[in-house]
């Protein structure tokens, strides 16, 4: 059997990529002002859902009018 494509899931499944994402995520608030929640209470509060509407409607509550997750 051939295959087209593989994929991982590389959020901590298969390599540690916490710090990546905790210093991305810190960049993206500090960058949009946002000081509460920091990027850890985030990350740590993370329940593997979409990680796009979560990081979307901390910015709607801080009255950012940008799209945080792109």
């Amino acid at each position: 059997m051939k295959y087209k494509a593989v994929l991982f899931d590389l959020d901590d499944t298969l390599t540690d990529s916490y710090r990546a994402r905790l210093l991305a995520l810190q960049v993206v608030l500090r960058d949009a002002g946002i000081s509460s929640p920091s990027a850890e209470e985030v990350l740590k509060s993370y329940d593997g859902s979409p990680f796009e509407p979560i990081i979307n409607k901390i910015g709607i509550e801080h009255g950012v009018e940008r799209d945080l997750f792109a």
